[in-house]
């Protein structure tokens, strides 16, 4: 299952933070407004996973995707290295949405 999670304190008196034990595929598509990650839970755990994740479904991924989009838009590097002058380009709504239906596919 996809979920979103929030990193954990690694010591009470610590600024140190990891991601969480249970999570076994994380750090993807950070969301700085909320500070939530994207991450992967195996469907045949045999251990405690919190009934409080957003866990998500193609659709609600994919807007999350397309509102942090919104916020900050995503860019895609220009197809020629060597052009220094070359600026990123911001990704079209249609390009966000690709994006995430294929990372989703490479998850499930």
């Amino acid at each position: 299952m996809i979920v979103e999670y929030k990193l954990h304190k690694v010591k009470a008196r610590s600024d140190s933070k990891k991601t969480p034990i249970w999570i076994d595929d994380g750090g993807y598509w950070y969301n700085p407004a909320d500070n939530t990650y994207v991450g992967y839970i195996r469907d045949d755990v045999e251990y405690y996973v919190p009934n409080s994740l957003t866990v998500f479904t193609q659709d609600t991924f994919r807007a999350r995707l397309l509102a942090m989009h919104a916020a900050s838009p995503f860019t895609k590097g220009v197809e020629e290295p060597d052009n220094l002058e070359s600026e990123p380009e911001n990704m079209t709504d249609a390009e966000v949405t690709t994006l995430a239906d294929e990372w989703w596919a490479s998850k499930n």
